[in-house]
Protein backbone atom coordinates (compact mmCIF):
# COMPACT_ATOMS: atom_id res chain seq x y z
CA UNK A 1 0.00 0.00 0.00
CA UNK A 2 0.95 3.67 -0.59
CA UNK A 3 1.59 5.99 2.38
CA UNK A 4 3.07 8.94 3.68
CA UNK A 5 5.11 8.20 6.56
CA UNK A 6 6.47 10.77 9.25
CA UNK A 7 7.85 10.38 13.00
CA UNK A 8 6.60 11.66 16.34
CA UNK A 9 9.22 11.51 19.29
CA UNK A 10 10.62 7.93 18.43
CA UNK A 11 7.85 6.84 17.08
CA UNK A 12 7.04 5.71 12.83
CA UNK A 13 3.43 6.60 12.09
CA UNK A 14 2.07 6.56 8.29
CA UNK A 15 -1.30 7.84 6.30
CA UNK A 16 -2.96 6.14 3.66
CA UNK A 17 -2.49 7.53 0.36
CA UNK A 18 -6.00 7.21 -0.10
CA UNK A 19 -7.17 9.75 2.46
CA UNK A 20 -4.49 12.51 1.39
CA UNK A 21 -5.53 15.62 -0.85
CA UNK A 22 -2.21 17.15 -0.44
CA UNK A 23 1.44 17.71 1.49
CA UNK A 24 2.14 21.17 1.91
CA UNK A 25 5.31 22.86 3.62
CA UNK A 26 4.16 24.90 6.57
CA UNK A 27 2.30 28.00 6.17
CA UNK A 28 0.99 30.84 8.42
CA UNK A 29 -1.75 29.86 10.57
CA UNK A 30 -4.32 32.10 12.13
CA UNK A 31 -4.19 31.07 15.54
CA UNK A 32 -8.22 29.97 17.27
CA UNK A 33 -8.99 30.96 20.54
CA UNK A 34 -9.13 28.94 23.67
CA UNK A 35 -8.51 25.85 22.17
CA UNK A 36 -6.14 22.85 23.01
CA UNK A 37 -2.72 23.08 22.30
CA UNK A 38 -2.89 20.26 19.49
CA UNK A 39 -4.68 22.47 17.26
CA UNK A 40 -2.23 24.96 15.60
CA UNK A 41 -4.76 27.11 13.87
CA UNK A 42 -6.35 27.34 10.90
CA UNK A 43 -5.62 28.71 7.06
CA UNK A 44 -7.82 29.11 4.36
CA UNK A 45 -7.09 26.46 1.45
CA UNK A 46 -9.74 26.26 -1.88
CA UNK A 47 -12.17 28.63 -0.12
CA UNK A 48 -12.49 26.99 3.14
CA UNK A 49 -11.18 27.70 6.28
CA UNK A 50 -8.55 24.31 7.48
CA UNK A 51 -7.99 23.23 11.02
CA UNK A 52 -4.43 21.92 11.72
CA UNK A 53 -3.90 19.25 14.06
CA UNK A 54 -0.12 19.47 15.32
CA UNK A 55 0.55 15.65 15.47
CA UNK A 56 3.74 16.25 17.54
CA UNK A 57 1.29 17.58 20.30
CA UNK A 58 -1.71 15.50 19.98
CA UNK A 59 0.78 12.30 20.22
CA UNK A 60 4.19 13.42 21.77
CA UNK A 61 2.96 16.16 24.00
CA UNK A 62 5.52 18.73 22.62
CA UNK A 63 4.81 21.14 19.25
CA UNK A 64 6.11 20.57 15.94
CA UNK A 65 9.92 21.67 15.39
CA UNK A 66 10.46 24.41 12.52
CA UNK A 67 12.25 22.06 10.34
CA UNK A 68 12.39 21.97 6.53
CA UNK A 69 11.09 18.32 7.07
CA UNK A 70 7.83 19.37 9.15
CA UNK A 71 5.11 19.56 6.37
CA UNK A 72 1.10 19.43 7.07
CA UNK A 73 -0.65 16.79 5.15
CA UNK A 74 -3.91 17.98 3.93
CA UNK A 75 -6.52 14.71 4.48
CA UNK A 76 -9.78 14.28 3.84
CA UNK A 77 -11.70 13.09 7.40
CA UNK A 78 -15.59 12.07 7.07
CA UNK A 79 -17.93 11.42 9.86
CA UNK A 80 -21.71 11.44 10.32
CA UNK A 81 -21.42 15.21 9.72
CA UNK A 82 -19.79 14.90 6.34
CA UNK A 83 -16.73 15.64 5.11
CA UNK A 84 -14.41 17.89 5.80
CA UNK A 85 -10.54 18.92 4.99
CA UNK A 86 -7.78 18.83 7.80
CA UNK A 87 -4.40 19.21 7.88
CA UNK A 88 -2.23 17.48 9.99
CA UNK A 89 1.23 18.86 11.19
CA UNK A 90 4.05 16.16 11.56
CA UNK A 91 7.84 16.45 11.86
CA UNK A 92 10.08 14.21 9.13
CA UNK A 93 7.15 14.16 6.55
CA UNK A 94 9.12 13.45 3.42
CA UNK A 95 8.25 10.93 0.94
CA UNK A 96 4.83 8.77 0.22
CA UNK A 97 5.86 5.28 -0.37
CA UNK A 98 5.05 1.93 -0.67
CA UNK A 99 4.94 -0.47 2.29
CA UNK A 100 5.76 -3.89 2.87
CA UNK A 101 5.09 -5.32 5.99
CA UNK A 102 3.59 -7.74 7.86
CA UNK A 103 0.32 -6.77 9.91
CA UNK A 104 1.02 -7.43 13.77
CA UNK A 105 -1.61 -9.28 15.56
CA UNK A 106 -1.47 -7.53 18.74
CA UNK A 107 -3.74 -5.37 21.33
CA UNK A 108 -3.03 -2.01 20.71
CA UNK A 109 -0.02 -0.11 22.69
CA UNK A 110 -2.70 2.39 23.14
CA UNK A 111 -6.46 2.98 23.44
CA UNK A 112 -6.38 6.37 21.25
CA UNK A 113 -9.23 5.34 18.63
CA UNK A 114 -7.31 7.04 15.96
CA UNK A 115 -4.22 4.77 16.07
CA UNK A 116 -5.49 2.02 13.55
CA UNK A 117 -3.31 -1.17 11.97
CA UNK A 118 0.41 -1.46 12.92
CA UNK A 119 3.00 -2.97 10.58
CA UNK A 120 6.17 -4.25 10.90
CA UNK A 121 8.76 -2.75 8.66
CA UNK A 122 12.26 -3.91 8.67
CA UNK A 123 11.51 -4.54 12.92
CA UNK A 124 10.18 -1.63 13.84
CA UNK A 125 6.77 -0.61 14.32
CA UNK A 126 5.03 1.50 11.82
CA UNK A 127 1.60 3.10 13.16
CA UNK A 128 -1.15 3.87 10.94
CA UNK A 129 -3.56 6.68 11.79
CA UNK A 130 -6.99 6.56 10.97
CA UNK A 131 -8.33 9.70 9.60
CA UNK A 132 -12.00 9.62 10.22
CA UNK A 133 -11.71 8.75 13.58
CA UNK A 134 -9.33 11.59 14.44
CA UNK A 135 -11.81 14.30 14.58
CA UNK A 136 -14.73 13.02 16.91
CA UNK A 137 -11.30 11.44 19.38
CA UNK A 138 -9.83 14.60 19.22
CA UNK A 139 -12.67 16.45 20.01
CA UNK A 140 -12.72 18.76 16.79
CA UNK A 141 -16.04 17.78 15.54
CA UNK A 142 -17.84 19.06 12.16
CA UNK A 143 -20.32 20.71 14.45
CA UNK A 144 -18.08 22.98 15.98
CA UNK A 145 -17.29 24.19 12.36
CA UNK A 146 -19.09 27.39 13.58
CA UNK A 147 -16.52 28.13 16.61
CA UNK A 148 -13.57 28.31 13.77
CA UNK A 149 -12.66 31.93 12.49
CA UNK A 150 -14.64 32.44 9.41
CA UNK A 151 -12.58 33.27 5.97
CA UNK A 152 -12.98 36.82 5.64
CA UNK A 153 -12.93 38.48 2.36
CA UNK A 154 -10.24 39.03 0.60
CA UNK A 155 -8.23 36.89 2.45
CA UNK A 156 -5.71 35.38 0.48
CA UNK A 157 -5.92 31.46 -0.12
CA UNK A 158 -2.95 29.24 0.92
CA UNK A 159 -3.46 26.81 -1.89
CA UNK A 160 0.46 25.94 -2.87
CA UNK A 161 1.41 26.91 -6.52
CA UNK A 162 0.95 24.19 -9.20
CA UNK A 163 4.15 23.50 -11.12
Amino acid sequence: MLAVTFRVAEGAYAIRCEHIVAVIPRVELRPVAKSAAWLKGVFAYRAELTPVIDLCQLIGGYACPERLSSRIALVRCNSEAGARTVGLLAEHMTEARRVAGQAVAAPPVTPLPYFGQVLLEAGEPLQFLDVDALLPSSGLLLSQAETLPKVMAGEKDREPPQP
